[in-house]
């Protein structure tokens, strides 16, 4: 199909439909089968097919909804799709990702998520537009690349977000930082089992969220944006390197094994 975007009564549709869908959930304690009637699925598929709601995008391109085997796949196409459209034009686009998102509902809407809205929504809010199902892998693999998103995607099915995604790119001042998310790889991601390892995203002492705030007050003092990473990781005070020991991970960079 030709990738388009919501007009106005589109965006007004769909942010309508997604309500609807969260208070007859909500109606229903949280049960999504119940919840998620039949009604309901008929005005998803009704509006899936509406052309009167939407316009083409600017970009004549194409876009196939297919399952993937994981988020990170999802991002790699969705990268791959937009790959000759300017950054300016997707970030924060949210006509363009809520008809993504709609199309992509039957995929991302399971009994398995929830039906908060910021999940197939895309609200201007540094921290829930980064919940989002469908922008954030996009967005993920367009600023850090294929090989530095991959702690935040590749074992998450495309209905889950993750802890991961959530406890990173809450925080600005490591969000914006390609490299901060490469030595989260280099510190946190195993590169046999090709996910995060179990339990860094937590607040354990040496774990994501005490990095997240060690490198706020590294970066009052130093260029992080200029230090190169093994540098970097020599300012890190020791309790990180014994967290590593903890769960078994070897930290080497440029031949230095740190510890």
């Amino acid at each position: 199909m030709i990738v388009c975007e919501f007009n106005d009564d589109g965006y007004k549709a769909y942010k309508s439909l997604i309500t609807d869908i969260q208070d007859e959930v909500a109606k229903n304690d949280g049960d999504i089968i119940k919840g998620y009637n039949e009604d309901l699925k008929n005005r998803v598929k009704e509006l899936q097919k509406n052309k009167i709601l939407t316009s083409n995008f600017e970009y004549q391109i194409s876009l196939d909804v297919k399952q993937f085997q994981n988020r990170h796949e999802l991002g790699i196409y969705l990268q791959e799709v937009f790959q000759k459209v300017p950054t300016f034009k997707l970030v924060n686009n949210y006509k363009l990702w809520d008809w993504i998102s709609l199309q992509y509902f039957d995929l991302i809407f399971t009994e398995k998520g929830t039906a908060s809205d910021w999940r197939f929504r895309l609200i201007d809010d540094h921290k829930l537009k980064f919940r989002n199902l469908m922008y954030v892998p996009w967005w993920l693999l367009r600023h850090y690349g294929k090989e530095d998103s991959r702690i935040f995607l590749t074992r998450l099915n495309l209905d889950t977000a993750g802890d991961w995604n959530e406890q990173f790119m809450k925080k600005n001042h490591v969000r914006n930082y390609k490299k901060i998310a490469h030595i989260c790889h280099i510190l946190f991601y195993d590169e046999e089992e090709k996910r995060d390892i179990p339990g860094t995203s937590k607040g354990n002492i040496g774990a994501l969220q005490d990095f997240c705030d060690e490198v706020k007050y590294l970066n009052l003092i130093y260029d992080l944006f200029e230090m190169p990473n093994k540098e970097i990781l020599e300012n890190l005070p020791k309790r990180f390197f014994n967290y590593m020991k903890k769960i078994g991970k070897e930290v080497k960079v440029d031949g230095k094994i740190f510890s």
